[in-house]
């Protein structure tokens, strides 16, 4: 998923610089990072099998979308 969403946000990322500017975007992908990094590591308390794939899967999403933005 990191992959994915890495090639699916980059050209979208690309389109976004000049609108909000490179610092402005760099330093939201870093948060955001940090953001999904302590989500994903939150998600090993769940249980149900579908629930935590899902999480797993969306915070990799949200892991490579923010790599983009950096």
């Amino acid at each position: 998923m990191y992959s994915v969403a890495v090639i699916i946000c980059s050209p979208f990322v690309g389109n976004m610089v000049n609108r909000f500017g490179r610092r402005n975007l760099v330093s939201f992908g870093m948060f955001l990072m940090g953001f999904s990094f302590i989500l994903f590591g939150l998600i090993s308390n769940i249980n149900q099998k579908e629930t935590f794939i899902t999480l797993a899967l969306f915070t990799r999403f949200l892991q490579g979308f923010s790599s983009s933005l950096i």
